[in-house]
């Protein structure tokens, strides 16, 4: 019987090994083929990310992150990082990246910010729209020179596209003959003129204009109301307005367009505008911030010198910022503060003299203005600054104005229109208009018209069926284009009404538009506000000009923002401004290496806090940690087949060690 018992303790035991080694073994799955992997589990699709920033500093080394369908060059560059280290305004085709990892636009010099590119190329369109493959290299750089630093074909910088630093035109507010300055303040003329003199002109670049054609300022009882273009003027006003009202971004610069062509601003501005100053205690980045502004609020009846408690009007003639973006600070601060003709204290760190001085000296010998002084003249900033001369004259003011028409006029091409860093696109013939009606000029006279057409008839080719503008021919309707062609299409119906120019808002005293309440001065914040961020961290503050566009937007554009720059659309310098976002985060993320203006230590030198988050909806993120992620965490898996057969063996010798301990029992109870 013992014996019985021992043979059957051995037999199942060693039926039991032999059992559950075979399954172990035959548990382990061989490597599926290409074939069957296509057919069953699939592959995540990744695509390889980096950020490189001023000086070629890696912040954030090439790491492969995993992508889903419709992901974009942003999307996985604010995923992988998070939304604490991307500060960026706007969204899809007008999005615009303001700052990495603590390192912002502007923190090397005007010609600096952020730029992407796509295997090797840089897209011209922005970062927001641009979809992503399997296998793509998206590379984020930072450049300090306009993206010549970083291979930037700057032959083709201009086009809506990349992560373009270029803000909204904008033009001189007043049209009058014989525009002077404030009552009370000294007229610069002498001064101005011989600042002028002292500039060398073999500091500037001298171009050769193309032929000599006559460019004259009309005399101010002479303004001839040319014929309406082949396109109904009223018709294309009317159908821009629609599209805006209906799709606009409710910015700073749509309040004022809207407002120069109906008399109506966007519901709710005054409020929103004045909110978001409260929530960011009256401090912006910017100057093209409060100056962008100042227009919408005066738009809108409110009082930029109180509003939210805080004096706009003080924060521009004080800041000691105002050429951090270049020409377009001092330009705008000019248009701002000819508004309304608002008075400036002698003792102000920036006077009107020292402003239109600073213009006069800057400009090229050959009639332009650049962003950076003493570049290569661009059209958008050189249309701008003799919009901001318009109220002045004196020798010295009409010999730039005069110098500047005539290099206007000789980069005009052969379709009427205006090439901004190498592209022809329909903002740049808008700021020509503006700035031609300010100093009434007219749009359609001979200087102006090419083979082609005129600028005017250019202008209006630019107009989609939905009744917006196109930033260039082969694009649809956007906020930019369209908000700078209402500006513009106002701009000449004024001048052709014999009106006051589009930014001259001195009869505006406290006459809201239809929608909008009546006291646009809300009570002076606490000395400790609690901001009440706006549904989905927008604001509904005006957002067109890049710069100083609507409060709580984010696109801070100041007319003329450096083509790709920012992985976004032609952020015009001054115009464009989309919600902004603040996330109030004070330190570097740990994902990137030596963040921007930070360094290993984690405390960055600058932070990008409150930049004007009036344009760019802004997600602000300020970085402090310097311990750099080496990759990105791969996603939890399901065990793989390798792993079930190991399992298995585990179980088998399990399973053996069952069988032996009953064959030693009963061996041992034998021995008993």
């Amino acid at each position: 019987m013992h014996l019985h018992k021992k043979w059957l303790s051995s037999v199942f035991a060693l039926l039991l090994f032999l059992t559950a080694f075979p399954v172990a073994v035959l548990g382990e799955t061989p490597p599926a083929t290409p074939e069957e992997r296509e057919a069953g589990e699939q592959v995540a699709d990744t695509v390889q990310l980096s950020v490189t920033g001023d000086g070629g500093r890696e912040m954030y080394p090439g790491t492969p992150v995993e992508i889903e369908a419709g992901e974009t060059a942003f999307s996985v560059l604010l995923k992988t990082l998070g939304p604490d280290q991307v500060i960026y305004t706007g969204s899809g085709s007008t999005l615009y990246v303001r700052a990495i990892g603590g390192l912002a636009e502007f923190d090397r010099g005007p010609l600096s910010g952020w730029m992407y590119r796509v295997n090797g190329e840089f897209p011209p369109h922005s970062a927001g729209v641009h979809p992503l493959a399997k296998g793509d290299v998206v590379e984020w750089v930072y450049t300090t020179d306009g993206g010549g630093d970083v291979g930037f074909p700057l032959s083709r910088t201009g086009g809506e596209g990349n992560n373009r630093l270029r803000e909204a035109p904008e033009s001189p507010s007043s049209g009058r003959d014989s525009p002077s300055l404030t009552p009370g303040e000294k007229k610069p003329e002498s001064r101005a003129a011989e600042t002028r003199q002292r500039v060398p002109e073999t500091d500037r670049h001298e171009e050769k204009p193309g032929p000599a054609r006559e460019v004259e300022a009309a005399s101010s009882d002479k303004v001839e109301a040319s014929s309406l273009p082949e396109r109904d003027l009223s018709q294309a006003v009317a159908d821009v307005v629609g599209w805006i009202s209906a799709e606009g971004s409710g910015s700073d610069w749509q309040a004022l367009g809207l407002f120069q062509a109906t008399g109506k601003v966007p519901a709710n501005y005054l409020e929103n505008t004045a909110r978001y100053i409260e929530e960011n205690n009256g401090e912006f980045r910017k100057v093209t911030d409060y100056e962008r502004m100042v227009l919408g609020i005066r738009a809108a009846g409110g009082d930029p010198s109180d509003i939210g408690g805080y004096n706009l009007i003080e924060k521009i003639y004080n800041n000691e910022r105002m050429t951090l973006q270049g020409s377009n600070g001092v330009i705008f601060a000019l248009i701002a503060l000819d508004s309304a003709r608002d008075p400036v204290p002698e003792d102000a760190l920036w006077t009107r003299e020292k402003l239109l001085n600073w213009l006069l000296e800057n400009q090229n010998g050959d009639g332009s203005w650049a962003l950076v002084a003493g570049s290569r003249g661009d059209v958008d900033i050189t249309a701008m600054a003799l919009a901001a001369l318009a109220p002045y004259d004196g020798a010295a003011v009409d010999q730039a104005k005069q110098k500047g028409f005539r290099w206007l006029s000789s980069q005009q091409t052969e379709n009427g229109g205006f090439l901004s860093w190498g592209v022809e696109n329909s903002e740049s013939a808008s700021q020509v208009i503006i700035a031609l009606t300010a100093n009434r000029m007219d749009p359609k006279a001979g200087a102006f018209t090419q083979p082609g057409g005129n600028v005017l008839q250019n202008l209006l080719s630019y107009q989609q069926k939905d009744g917006g503008f196109a930033h260039t021919a082969t694009e649809g309707s956007n906020d930019m284009a369209s908000e700078q062609a209402l500006l513009a299409l106002t701009s000449y119906r004024n001048h052709l009404a014999g009106k006051p120019g589009i930014y001259d808002l001195s009869d505006i005293h406290t006459s809201p538009g239809e929608e909008e309440k009546p006291d646009p001065t809300p009570p002076a914040p606490k000395p400790t506000p609690a901001p009440e961020p706006p549904e989905g961290g927008k604001t509904e503050s005006p957002q067109p000009g890049g710069e100083g566009g609507k409060p709580g937007s984010s696109r801070t554009l100041s007319n003329h923002q450096i083509p790709g720059m920012g992985g976004g659309p032609p952020e015009s310098i001054g115009f464009l401004r989309t919600p902004v976002f603040h996330s109030g985060s004070s330190a570097i993320p740990s994902i990137l290496k030596g963040a921007g203006i930070g360094d290993v230590s984690g405390k960055p030198t600058q932070n990008p806090t409150k930049e004007d988050s009036g344009e760019e909806q802004i997600t602000e993120q300020t970085l402090a940690s310097s311990t750099p992620v080496q990759g990105v965490p791969d996603s939890p898996q399901s065990a793989s087949s390798p792993h079930r057969g190991y399992v298995m063996i585990l179980l088998g010798v399990l399973f053996a060690f069952v069988g032996a301990g009953f064959y030693l029992y009963e061996r041992r109870r034998s021995w008993q």
